[in-house]
């Protein structure tokens, strides 16, 4: 049995970014390296057709880390910072918040990405789109217009803010999920 400090400090009274902070830049970090390794082993994101295995095996591994990160942070903030006690809502907060500095780490990473490391990311992704779209049998104005109105979604700016709100939202659904199971409330309440 776990030890529970019947003298818990008040979670208002501690914060929760420290522990988001250290496990969220860990998340970021191994989610930078992955990409990075996916990268240098020719696995383009923009082909899925290509080493299905190893992207599905990347996915699997992203995964994972990123439900680690969130698992520690909320048990080491409950079980060292909050005397064994764990509001669900600090469980969630904790969650979004290591999701969030993951995220900013991961969109620094992908605008980084796109603009110096692997500059004709944009191009291979419009070559992708072009082929698709020939092969629906779209025509050439067709196909030109509804480029125009994607390409948007390949600026680096974009690219990088949707990176930093899918993590906020991963991390605060993870956080609820990992802090209903890891909630704990003093017996008085």
């Amino acid at each position: 049995m776990e030890y529970l400090d019947q003298n818990a400090p008040d979670p208002s009274e501690v914060s929760a970014w420290p522990v988001s902070i250290r496990h969220g830049l860990i998340w970021g970090a191994v989610s930078i390296a992955i990409g990075l390794i996916g990268y240098l082993m020719g696995i383009d994101p923009v082909m899925p057709e290509q080493n299905m295995v190893a992207q599905i095996f990347i996915g699997l591994f992203s995964l994972l880390v990123s439900i680690w990160a969130v698992r520690a942070a909320i048990k080491h903030h409950r079980d060292h910072e909050l005397g064994g006690y764990l509001p669900l809502g600090r469980g969630v907060k904790v969650g979004a918040l290591t999701g969030l500095i993951a995220g900013a780490l991961s969109a620094v990473w992908m605008m980084l990405y796109v603009t110096v490391i692997n500059p004709g990311f944009s191009e291979s992704i419009r070559e992708a789109q072009m082929a698709q779209f020939e092969s629906q049998g779209m025509s050439e104005d067709q196909i030109e217009m509804a480029i125009n109105m994607s390409s948007w979604f390949t600026n680096p700016a974009f690219l990088g803010v949707s990176q930093m709100f899918g993590s906020l939202f991963y991390g605060l659904i993870l956080g609820l999920i990992i802090g209903a199971v890891f909630k704990r409330e003093p017996s008085g309440l």
